[in-house]
């Protein structure tokens, strides 16, 4: 199965393999002393019985990576998840580690490259006209996609045979959880009163009252509300996604592709189903709210009849006037816009913190019912309602504390104590005191007398 021959001062062990297209080959192995030779021959043989074995291979990493995407995501990914993790390949890892062979990656060469992206600028809309030391590095949540990213790969390479061991064997990088930004209910009612856009202001409403990813309230379509009521399904959410996505894999969760406004862009809209199970969901909505709608409903047949045949009609509650989507970045423009310009001295929201503040407020609102807001959120367990929103929680917990002080202890009987009998009490007293004791004797005896 192997051999050792020595070669001058030098010892070779020489072994059979297979590579990866299936052809026989010869493999010479280099030793400086016979010992390691020996323990090298050894575990060969020792691999090829077990068929651990993994036969020697020059595939780059760049190459094993293009490989297992194209596989992986196929069977795991959405559109943006694969634009994301392609993304985070060629503009992160690729670069730093892209050029090493599979096998001679080691658990110091990803540590480095960690450290590498932690320094790292940013690109694109965030670094756009800022100085260099303006530009923010690359956020801790990168890095952690990054890792993840890694991991999964290596270990199917474990499992292919092209590496017999892991080098992402060190913990995924630190992750620091920013403070989430929230209106109450007041700052909310004030936000709604000074908006002037009806389309961001049904945004803004609709978004708070039903727990809405911004994706989700833009795809929304008519046929999903029941007036009657008062209730709206919620089950696809519009996306701007990559073309290259599009073409590689499935189209299980695809609704519905738009058509291109302007030709030859990487990406196009669509519609598709949202993500888990738990986020196709029914959501009750306020009278208000509902009013809204109807008025909107209104709005658009106007918008029809004026554009006529230049109206494209998909059904959306959210088109502009010719019917077109109103793409989720749109959208987040006009919010940050009108925050700028507003004289209301409101803390600054993205967009998504729309949903963050109605679920608090829905949780302060029911006492912590977490199965009740967890179904208008769409999470995908109550496990993630209470791990995001252990703050609001723990309020509940104190205030349910406060009411158990006042019902256990107020209404508890009170202590009763055990009637003294005076004769008892007065024989212990002269017990415990001589003095008390001659007094009674020296009275007895002056009596008889």
């Amino acid at each position: 199965m192997a051999t050792i021959r020595k070669r001058n001062s030098k010892y070779v062990v020489i072994y059979d393999y297979t590579d990866e297209n299936g052809k026989r080959k010869q493999k010479w192995e280099t030793f400086s002393d016979k010992t390691a030779a020996q323990k090298f021959k050894t575990e060969v043989e020792f691999k090829k019985t077990q068929s651990t074995f993994v036969s020697p291979s020059s595939q780059k990493v760049r190459d094993f990576l293009e490989e297992w995407v194209n596989i992986h995501a196929k069977a795991h990914w959405q559109y943006n998840t694969y634009t994301g993790a392609v993304s985070m390949i060629r503009n992160h890892i690729v670069p730093i580690l892209g050029d090493l062979e599979m096998q001679k990656v080691t658990p110091r060469d990803i540590e480095m490259l960690y450290d590498c992206l932690r320094t790292k600028k940013v690109s694109g809309s965030k670094s756009f006209g800022k100085d260099d030391a303006e530009v923010p590095c690359l956020s801790s949540t990168t890095i952690r996609h990054i890792h993840v990213i890694l991991k999964k790969a290596f270990d199917k390479a474990v499992e292919w045979k092209v590496i017999s061991s892991s080098p992402v064997i060190c913990e995924a990088p630190k992750k620091n959880k920013p403070q989430k930004t929230i209106w109450d209910k007041d700052m909310v009612s004030q936000a709604l009163a000074d908006i002037d856009n009806e389309l961001l202001h049904l945004a803004v409403h609709l978004a708070f009252v039903c727990s809405l990813r911004i994706g989700e309230a833009m795809g929304l379509t008519w046929d999903c509300i029941d007036f009657e009521h008062k209730v709206i399904h919620f089950d696809k959410t519009l996306q701007r996604v990559s073309k290259e996505a599009l073409k590689i894999l499935p189209h299980d969760s695809l609704i519905f592709t738009f058509p291109e406004k302007i030709p030859n862009k990487k990406s196009i809209l669509i519609l598709k189903k949202p993500k888990t199970e738990s986020s196709d969901r029914f959501v009750y909505i306020t009278t208000p709210l509902a009013d809204e709608l109807q008025q909107r409903k209104k709005r658009i047949e106007k918008e029809k009849d004026f554009m006529g045949d230049l109206y494209e009609d998909f059904n959306l509650v959210f088109a502009l006037e010719d019917g077109y989507p109103v793409e989720p970045k749109l959208c987040e423009k006009w919010f940050k816009k009108w925050q700028e310009q507003t004289s209301l001295d409101l803390p600054e929201l993205i967009f998504h913190e729309i949903r963050h503040s109605s679920t608090t407020y829905k949780l302060e609102l029911s006492g912590g019912d977490i199965k009740s807001v967890q179904g208008d959120t769409g999470h995908a367990s109550a496990g993630m309602v209470t791990d995001t929103y252990s703050h609001i929680l723990n309020k509940s917990r104190a205030r349910l504390m406060d009411t158990i002080e006042k019902d256990f202890y107020e209404h508890s009987p009170e202590p009763t104590t055990d009637k003294i009998d005076p004769v008892m009490a007065l024989l212990e007293s002269v017990e415990r005191s001589p003095e008390l004791q001659k007094k009674l004797l020296d009275a007895l005896l002056a009596k008889q007398r």
